[in-house]
């Protein structure tokens, strides 16, 4: 049975990529999926080429300039070396076999409709989509809307106001990095840099399952599904919060999910 690890990431980039953005800034952390401990984390600024263009809303983010980049980073392709070494040496296996599938699960802010799409980009224009794509399962946790699922249950439950995650100024609900990062009691001034975020992200995801497991179990809600990987384990059912792995069940007054990955147990209590 392959052995699985969280992958942490974050990239900070010179526009949206339908308008050109490139990325500049890629962090990432490697986390056990059992003891929640980080085994390594990797961290580079990349340049920009001639006539690629830093966006003004992306500048304002992040605020690294061209010239700042191309004196502090290096190129695209060597910094997706860098990565490629950085996870074989942390014991990861890049191939297209079918054995070495699935050993990464993806989390992150807002991955669903922005990294993980930088993230491919970046392996295509290496060279490397296929074997690098293969190490990642195909379901993998996006914060920010596993954030928005547990405002939605406490508002549904309690009412509105009893949303966890909130703007501190007004109260009204938000599943932003930032202020799931205030529940937790993080400091929030590096915010956007591309490290805090791939760090904050997996603290908040590893409390969510500490606090929030029961109703994070569920394949509709806790997942995001990207169809571009093949994954055996990517089928309806119900989820492991912590590996991605089909749980079995056992009939009871509860529901028993037993994981068949990583032999956490959860009860869910039907009706």
């Amino acid at each position: 049975m392959k052995t699985r690890l969280f992958f942490g990431y974050d990239f900070e980039t010179s526009n949206l990529l339908r308008h050109g953005g490139k990325p500049i800034e890629v962090a990432a952390v490697l986390v056990d999926i059992k003891t929640g401990e980080e085994i390594a984390h990797f961290q580079q600024y990349m340049y920009l080429e001639p006539g690629e263009k830093m966006g003004e809303e992306a500048l304002e983010t992040h605020g690294k300039t061209k010239a700042w980049l191309k004196k502090n980073g290096v190129s695209r392709k060597k910094a997706f070396g860098r990565i490629w070494h950085w996870l074989k040496k942390n014991g990861v296996s890049i191939t297209t076999k079918p054995e070495h599938a699935g050993q990464l699960i993806q989390v992150g802010q807002n991955i669903a409709l922005f990294d993980s799409i930088f993230l491919k980009e970046w392996a295509k224009e290496a060279g490397y989509e296929k074997p690098f794509m293969n190490v990642f399962t195909r379901r993998y946790y996006d914060t920010m809307y596993v954030a928005q699922f547990i405002n939605d249950v406490y508002i549904k439950a309690y009412g509105y106001g009893a949303h966890l995650f909130k703007v501190p100024e007004t109260g009204h609900p938000s599943p932003s990095l930032e202020h799931q990062a205030i529940v937790l009691g993080e400091d929030v001034t590096k915010a956007h840099g591309a490290l805090w975020d791939a760090r904050t992200a997996m603290k908040c995801h590893l409390q969510h399952i500490a606090t929030h497991a029961d109703i994070l179990t569920r394949a509709d809600t806790n997942w995001t599904e990207n169809k571009n990987i093949a994954d055996p384990a990517a089928t309806e059912g119900v989820y492991c919060p912590h590996c991605a792995a089909w749980m079995s069940s056992d009939t009871s007054f509860h529901q028993k999910y037993s994981c068949i990955m990583c032999a956490n147990t959860f009860y869910i209590q039907e009706g």
